[in-house]
């Protein structure tokens, strides 16, 4: 069983990327990815500023299955700036094995060049919102 643990990216801009922070899993895939800590991010016209993503599919069309990568206690905090589309955060994670432990703190991302509020998408995890986040985010 593959085990990732205790990442750490800090103190850094991101301008201009396809993503800013970014957790990525296969589906079917075994083993456990944790302790993931992200803070002091600045992001200029990122097409995805925070990005959880058990679904991989690089070449596109793979079919659905079970299983995957347990991914937990993931921190994301004060990260701001600006994501190229309307979807700043997306937290996506499979219907069997669920990300917990997500937590977002002092949170700021717009939509750039629009006045409608940047979203997110939450799918399957579990987690802690504190203090500022924008776009809301919802673990229910």
């Amino acid at each position: 069983m593959a085990l990732v643990e205790r990442i750490t990216v800090s103190n850094c801009n991101f301008i201009g990327t396809t993503n800013g922070v970014r957790i990525k899993s296969w589906q079917g895939g075994m083993g456990q990815a944790t302790g993931f800590i992200f803070e002091n991010l600045n992001m200029t016209a990122v097409q995805s500023p925070i990005i959880i993503d058990q679904f991989y599919c690089p070449q596109g069309n793979c079919p659905l299955k079970d299983g995957g990568v347990a991914i937990s206690d993931a921190r994301f905090i004060n990260i701001h700036g600006t994501s190229s589309e309307q979807e700043a955060i997306k937290i996506l994670c499979s219907q069997s094995v669920h990300c917990q432990g997500i937590y977002l703190s002092n949170i700021n991302l717009s939509w750039e060049n629009h006045t409608a509020l940047a979203n997110a998408t939450i799918l399957n995890a579990n987690g802690t919102v504190e203090g500022p986040v924008v776009p809301k985010v919802d673990f229910s």
